[in-house]
């Protein structure tokens, strides 16, 4: 058990200062432990730095962004020099992890800097085979069917095997790269796919009393066989019980469905996206009471700020009232409990840690507690929320590897400062620090 004193300051000013202070140290020694370190061969070896794009933007401190470029460049020579990749993407990989290098790495990169070709020519690369408009490639979308061929794609396989011709919520990753695609290019043809590959799932999800685990050319699947499970799982081994509602949702949101749909609805004009990402709302903001469910609250932040509605505020601040405590003096990590099982609900990886506030089991999740600042627009609340995720940061830093060789891990520095791999950017560092920077700081 590792314990640390919580720094109660006087100011917003104050705390996001600290904050960003111990930010930059990070962003230092990553920069001088692995600035000439080669690529290694994960496919997520980049991603313990998407949370620095937070860092970058509060200062203008720009001189991060080097090492990133070199390190971008580095990784396509590696899997292009190894035979892994061709055309930009890999040869054959599932949905889960294949997409995450180009949409988490290459993603962020994008977001610090549009202007530079390189990085968005190799998101390009990568999203001109999503819809088959690179006729080399070996066709990775079904335009008739509306659904994806494979579970399985890659420029020059796509697995064709029965338990792999389904369509699971990982499908979503795909999505968002045409999504980013669009951002960089405004052409129709993403767009179009958007509409395309949203309009079946958004059916599912509005058009049933049990929310879809997957989808077949001939339409939704409410549960898997066991053929079909075990193939998802020999890669997904998080994926929860989907038995429940709630884990169908969080398996859904882990994949960033509703933040997808919500843009696929602004871009689109499709209502029926709208009301399938409220949809995963409605369930998952029931578990707001639940210290590991920060990613709900992160996804009501993205909802309130696309749409500009208020459907959620009164469940927020009803799980914000019903806290006993919200002034923490201590924080403590057992960063390796020897078990901790999955288990149903939000943020539960196998591999999470034990966190205490004051010697008990916590209570509070910062993500909460800042966007219940952000609704109340209350700067109490928001030094509250700084203070105590600054705590978490500091001590993953005391008891972490920084997230280089495994970024979807819950035991990583990176896990904490963007959320591991079943929170998907709900961090300390992206959805408490990011969000109270934006309304108080800048």
């Amino acid at each position: 058990m590792t314990t640390i004193p919580i720094t109660h300051s006087k100011n917003i000013t104050s705390a996001c200062d600290g904050f960003l202070l111990d930010i930059e140290s990070w962003i230092i020694s990553c920069i001088e432990a692995y600035q000439d370190a080669p690529p290694s061969n994960g496919h997520d070896q980049g991603t313990y730095t998407t949370s620095w794009a937070t860092y970058i933007r509060a200062t203008d401190d720009r001189s991060s962004v080097p090492f990133l470029k070199i390190l971008r460049d580095k990784i396509k020579t590696h899997f292009n020099d190894t035979a892994a990749w061709h055309h930009g993407y890999w040869k054959h990989h599932e949905v889960h992890h294949g997409t995450e290098h180009c949409e988490l790495f290459l993603g962020t990169l994008y977001r610090i800097d549009a202007t530079d070709e390189i990085t968005c020519q190799q998101i390009l690369d990568v999203a001109e085979h999503i819809g088959h408009w690179q006729k080399d490639i070996p066709d990775w979308f079904d335009w008739k069917s509306s659904v994806f061929r494979s579970i399985y794609l890659g420029t020059e396989k796509v697995a064709d095997a029965p338990t792999a011709a389904i369509n699971i919520p990982d499908h979503f990753r795909c999505v968002n790269l045409a999504l980013l695609a669009f951002d960089i290019t405004s052409h129709d043809q993403y767009r179009h796919l958007v509409e395309t590959a949203f309009r079946p799932w958004a059916q599912a999800m509005t058009g049933n009393s049990v929310l879809p685990v997957a989808l077949e050319p001939a339409g939704a699947l409410y549960t898997l066989n066991k053929d079909l499970d075990q193939t998802y799982r020999k890669f997904a081994g998080e994926v929860p019980d989907l038995t429940e509602q709630v884990s169908r949702a969080e398996n859904l949101m882990a994949s960033d469905a509703i933040t997808a749909l919500l843009r696929g609805w602004k871009i689109t004009g499709a209502g029926l996206f709208l009301h399938a990402a409220e949809r995963l709302l409605d369930i998952l903001s029931t578990q707001l009471h639940d210290p590991d469910a920060g990613s709900a609250s992160d996804a009501i932040r993205c909802y309130r700020q696309i749409t500009g509605e208020t459907r959620y505020d009164k469940v927020v601040l009803h799980a914000v009232d019903t806290l006993v405590n919200i002034q923490v003096n201590t924080l403590s990590i057992n960063p390796t409990p020897e078990k901790n099982p999955k288990v149903a609900g939000l943020g539960k990886r196998s591999d999470r840690p034990d966190w205490y506030e004051d010697e008990k089991p916590r209570c509070i999740n910062p993500i909460l507690l800042s966007l219940a600042a952000e609704i109340r627009d209350d700067v109490t609340y928001a030094i509250l929320a700084i203070d105590l995720a600054r705590a978490y940061f500091q001590l993953a830093r005391r008891v972490y590897p920084d997230g280089r060789n495994h970024g979807c891990s819950a035991r990583s520095v990176s896990a904490i400062a963007r959320g591991h791999g079943r929170e998907n950017h709900a961090g300390m560092i992206t959805a408490v620090l990011d969000p109270i920077l934006n309304q108080y700081y800048n």
